[in-house]
């Protein structure tokens, strides 16, 4: 059995329209869902247990691994109000 956890930044769909998000989040640059897929099946072939398709998934997942919790905490908190 081959596992992969796929772990996107934002990614262009209809989801955000649907799901109500702030039109001014929705303007926010996101990689296609094209790209995903293509990330996410190589990642699959190679046997990997996770990915972050796309260069701001990718500089996303290093914060959380290399600053303060505070600090993430903090910037989560921002975003999220």
């Amino acid at each position: 059995v081959k596992v992969l956890a796929v772990c996107p930044g934002p990614v262009k769909t209809e989801f955000g329209v649907a799901a109500h998000v702030p039109t001014a989040l929705l303007d926010q640059k996101g990689d296609t869902p094209e790209n995903v897929v293509r990330n996410a099946l190589d990642a699959y072939d190679r046997n990997k247990a996770f990915v972050f398709p796309g260069a701001l998934a990718a500089l996303l997942s290093v914060g959380p691994r290399v600053l303060p919790k505070s600090f993430s905490t903090w910037v989560v908190e921002r975003f999220l109000r």
